[in-house]
């Protein structure tokens, strides 16, 4: 077999030819990364009228985390919104819940992913010019992951199903957010916080957890399907994807689980001292 050959195997499967995306989705991508940048350039000063104890306080770094992390909540609640449209009221219902079709792509959930492609590009830019105060390394490697995925389903015009099902797990981010504002707004021994901490813990529950077994059971029933009709090298990005997810999710569900248990106890022994 020639080098051509096992490369075209790997990339190219017959009813799933590479192409170049619709003009569209270039301009998609390119309002949203405009968009996500104007909000970002407009929450500085939001922030100071709207929060002028708490934010006002914050030094320059954490200023810069605050207003990237509303970012992050509204990109959440635009997918998580466009994404439940998607799936469980619009053309494509169908095929996505009743079929479950990992194939099947339509033009909405391209349309969904070029709108996260635009937010992660823009954060791309705002976390190299913010390095160390954004994440560093893991970030960007989830940054340009992301990027690199939705660029090959955008060629690819399929397979955005298990894609859109995570998504739908973005519905936890506010809350991760919510923590971080309580925290520097000093209210982590507010019931607010302890509430917030609890909705994200269900949130991870529900949405996260559940994900493992639905995405492992899509991956097993769907197994020959795949492996007929989607290139060689996707379909094991999809499996290492999913792995990689489902560990990632026990593991921050434990430790979110672990520090309720630990904040409850600490309230517990709080009270009874005070009964005392």
């Amino acid at each position: 077999m020639s080098v051509v050959q096992w490369v075209k195997q790997l990339f190219v499967v017959r009813g799933a030819p590479l192409t170049v995306p619709d003009p569209i989705i270039f301009y998609i991508v390119f309002a949203s990364a405009l968009v996500f940048t104007i909000l970002y350039q407009l929450c500085d000063p939001m922030m100071k009228k709207m929060f002028p104890n708490s934010y006002g306080k914050l030094d320059e770094d954490h200023r810069i985390e605050w207003n990237s992390r509303i970012l992050s909540n509204v990109h959440a609640i635009v997918v998580v919104i466009y994404c439940v449209y998607i799936i469980f009221n619009s053309s494509c219902t169908e095929k996505y819940l009743h079929d479950i079709d990992v194939i099947y792509g339509c033009e909405h959930s391209l349309y969904v992913l070029s709108i996260s492609l635009g937010y992660f590009l823009y954060d791309t830019v705002i976390i190299l010019m913010n390095y160390n105060q954004l994440g560093g390394a893991s970030m960007m490697f989830h940054h340009i992951s992301s990027i690199a995925c939705i660029c090959i389903l955008n060629s690819y015009r399929q397979f955005t199903l298990i894609p859109l099902s995570y998504c739908l797990t973005e519905i936890t981010t506010p809350f991760v957010n919510q923590r971080f504002f309580f925290d520097k707004a000093e209210k982590k021994n507010s019931k607010r916080y302890t509430f917030n901490g609890l909705l994200m813990w269900l949130g991870f529950v529900l949405f996260r957890c559940t994900m493992i077994p639905l995405s492992v059971y899509i991956v097993y029933t769907k197994y020959d399907v795949m492996r007929e009709k989607m290139p060689i090298f996707l379909r094991y990005c999809l499996y290492a994807q999913v792995i990689n997810i489902s560990v990632l999710n026990l593991f921050w569900t434990y430790k979110i689980t672990m520090g309720i248990v630990s904040t409850l106890i600490k309230r517990s022994k709080h009270t009874k001292t005070k009964s005392q």
